[in-house]
């Protein structure tokens, strides 16, 4: 069933792809693969150690510049409002998304409301409204079964093994 959808998701960003007039390139298929795949919404860097696996030449800045692509031409989605790094999403469907304030997760959420006119109808005097998306802030399941000491701990051990 994942799969499936998986496919059908590369299926419709080749066609879109096409339809727009954007070359389906290796390494955007790839990048828009790797998004499509991992429902973690990942960082840039994230898909970065990814798709290097695959296309071991591919630079840092290309993986920057295709997500750009990708995003300009409304094929993925930044997730960025709380993550201190953008997160990307291919799941272009109406949805929300779980931020976990602990290990910054971001999961999505199915859509809560099917009409979103009247949230429309009060910041229409602010300007046009690309989308709409609701952000719920929290601790999910596997942070809650750790107690907060021990995540601090091994928040601070994983920075200084980067430092």
């Amino acid at each position: 069933m994942l799969r499936d959808r998986q496919e059908k998701r590369l299926k419709e960003f080749i066609d879109l792809c096409r339809r727009r007039g954007m070359r389906v390139t290796n390494q955007r298929l790839e990048v828009y693969r790797e998004i499509a795949e991992d429902l973690d919404h990942p960082s840039a860097e994230m898909v970065y150690e990814a798709v290097r696996k695959r296309l071991p030449a591919i630079s840092l800045d290309t993986i920057y510049r295709t997500l750009d692509t990708l995003e300009e031409f409304g094929l993925i989605f930044r997730v960025d409002e709380v993550c201190p790094r953008a997160h990307f999403d291919a799941n272009m469907a109406p949805h929300h998304h779980f931020f976990c304030i602990r290990c910054g997760k971001v999961l999505d959420v199915p859509n809560v409301w099917e009409d979103s006119s009247h949230i429309l109808d009060k910041v229409s005097g602010y300007g046009r409204v690309k989308s709409v998306n609701l952000q719920i802030r929290g601790v999910c399941n596997n942070c809650q079964n750790i107690p907060e000491k021990t995540m601090e701990k091994e928040k601070n051990h994983a920075k200084h093994q980067r430092d």
